[in-house]
């Protein structure tokens, strides 16, 4: 399996079926985990719900990821626990003293 870029924007969801009437639920995401097998199964699962449009941004990489929360910040960040050096919850630290909330 090739891995993923360190970022990547996919548009998921559309007005189709199961979209609420008011159409799609807008917003940004950004998904952090080291394992790319890990990144790719929730990329792919995130796009296929219908009732979202999401900005989908991935990162393995906590430099990278908190390098992107300090260029856009996403409306969701879902972070694997476990990132090597750093655990989840510091990287979420370390975003928040950097201004990310």
């Amino acid at each position: 399996m090739s891995a993923l870029p360190h970022s990547t924007v996919v548009a998921a969801g559309s007005s189709a079926a199961g979209a609420s009437s008011e159409g799609p639920t807008r917003f940004s995401m950004l998904v952090i985990d080291d394992n790319a097998a890990d990144l790719d199964v929730l990329r792919r699962l995130i796009c296929r719900i219908p009732s979202w449009e999401v900005e989908l941004r991935t990162s393995n990489d906590p430099v990278e990821a908190l390098a992107l929360l300090q260029d856009r910040p996403a409306d969701v960040v879902l972070v694997d626990y476990r990132l090597g050096a750093v655990n989840g919850v510091q990287l979420l630290e370390q975003a928040r003293q950097n201004g990310f909330e």
